[in-house]
């Protein structure tokens, strides 16, 4: 047994009266990677060990450097392959899960600010924390994301309007479809008449030239009390803001009265 091993014995099976001690070690991830040393001990210690009256045959050599060749270029196509995966992450958004002190468990939706390599294990970094690669539920597509960074993308998605006596009917289609992201959602729901050019497709034309009428928790409202005049054309649109505050907004429906 190695100096190494042995220590490793020595610290692992400590006792102190009848309850035994187990004593953490960690290591260096390099230290768990078979090196071609280790390949070389073993290979020295078979032929010191080996039967004279019958000698191992020179062919089971080769196939165990054959199969050590093998395993290390295994060995390095993990190491890139999780590289790439991690360096693939950065600009996605991704839900991630973590146990906390308590027991319970606390999760977050944000997107990937960066990717730290310099440790033992792979982290990234969302809302400014660290999480590590096996501490990721969800990933979303880097296309997914709206403008800013928002987890939600609503830009082909149009708010529709319907007309019932004097009842206002809208439905929108859900920001997504990940339930992590959607409890964090807030939809606000605007309207404003449609007269001197005015403008009602960004957030910033919406919260300016609309009145804000409802802040539904589904992806339907239905508006009652409002004074819409016969002849004119009115226009509809929702906003939705994520976890992080980025606000979003979808295409406006257009209502004539």
């Amino acid at each position: 047994m190695s100096d190494f091993a042995t220590q490793y014995a020595d610290r692992i099976n400590m006792n102190t009266g009848n309850k035994k001690v187990w004593d953490a070690v960690f290591t260096d991830k390099k230290e768990n990677t078979v090196q071609v040393e280790d390949f070389l001990k073993l290979m020295v210690t078979q032929l010191q060990n080996q039967d004279f009256m019958n000698p191992i045959d020179d062919t089971q050599f080769l196939s165990q450097l054959a199969q050590f060749a093998s395993m290390t270029a295994m060995e390095e196509m993990r190491s890139y392959s999780q590289t790439t995966y991690a360096t693939s992450l950065a600009g996605k958004t991704v839900t991630v899960a973590k146990n906390n002190v308590s027991g319970g468990i606390d999760k977050a939706t944000g997107v990937v600010e960066k990717v730290d390599l310099s440790g033992d294990s792979f982290e990234v970094y969302v809302g400014g924390k660290p999480y590590t690669l096996d501490q990721i539920m969800y990933v979303g597509g880097g296309d997914s994301l709206g403008a800013d960074g928002s987890q939600v993308n609503v830009k082909n998605y149009s708010v529709q309007a319907e007309l019932d006596g004097k009842t206002v009917k809208l439905n929108w289609p859900d920001a997504t479809t990940d339930e992590a992201i959607a409890e964090g959602l807030t939809y606000r729901v605007y309207y404003a008449e449609d007269k001197d050019d005015i403008k009602f497709d960004t957030v910033e034309d919406v919260r300016k030239n609309g009145q804000l009428l409802a802040m539904p928790d589904a992806s339907e409202e239905t508006l009652t009390g409002l004074h819409l005049e016969e002849g004119k054309t009115y226009f509809f649109n929702v906003t939705v803001t994520d976890a992080n505050g980025v606000e979003t907004v979808y295409k406006k429906a257009t209502l004539p009265v």
